[in-house]
């Protein structure tokens, strides 16, 4: 295996929900609210703790994950549809979802603005991506990337401007809020991407 894309997570797998617990507050859904989502692909949702949230509400809920543990407790819930995979080479056609979601997982990830791009591929026009990343300029986040140095992750944590300035914005929309620790970026996709 190509060393750059090691699994940071695979031997976290198992206890991973242990101590991370499926989150019921979504501070972002209100983003959501203009849409009508018939599909939902979940990048770097590990073992669908948020992505469970919304079944059965939404027929097709498919989780995208590098780490196969992690995607193996993903599949015990029996809800989601799971894909191994690099989020910088998805298996799916264009244009394939109303919605994608990437939750706390944007600076584990090796090659962000390609990554980035392959979203808005996958993305209908009309369908909205949702980015929550922690913010890298609030102390407590700071923190906790050097944490994940010392555990030997490769995380890279980028401010909202520098994630900005990876899109093509003349073909979305971008909105961007944050809470105490996170931003929320929503992007709207209003027109194909050539």
């Amino acid at each position: 295996m190509n060393k750059k894309f090691n699994d940071d997570f695979k031997n976290l797998a198992t206890i991973y929900e242990h101590f991370v617990h499926p989150r019921k507050s979504l501070p972002w859904l209100h983003f959501l609210d203009e849409i009508k989502i018939t599909s939902m692909l979940d990048i770097g949702g590990g073992t669908g703790r948020i992505t469970e949230n919304f079944y059965p509400e939404i027929p097709l809920l498919y989780l995208a994950d590098f780490s196969f543990p992690m995607l193996q407790a993903a599949h015990r819930k029996r809800i989601l549809l799971e894909t191994c995979c690099l989020v910088e080479k998805l298996p799916f056609r264009d244009e394939s979802f109303d919605c994608v979601i990437m939750v706390d997982a944007f600076h584990h990830l090796v090659d962000q603005k390609t990554a980035l791009h392959e979203v808005i591929r996958v993305l209908r026009v009309g369908g909205v991506f949702i980015l929550e990343e922690p913010d890298i300029e609030k102390w407590q986040v700071k923190l906790i990337a050097i944490g994940e140095k010392i555990l030997g992750m490769r995380s890279k944590f980028f401010r909202k401007e520098e994630i900005i300035q990876m899109l093509n914005p003349h073909n979305l929309a971008i909105k961007i809020e944050h809470n105490s620790i996170n931003y929320f970026v929503r992007i709207k996709k209003i027109k194909k991407v050539l």
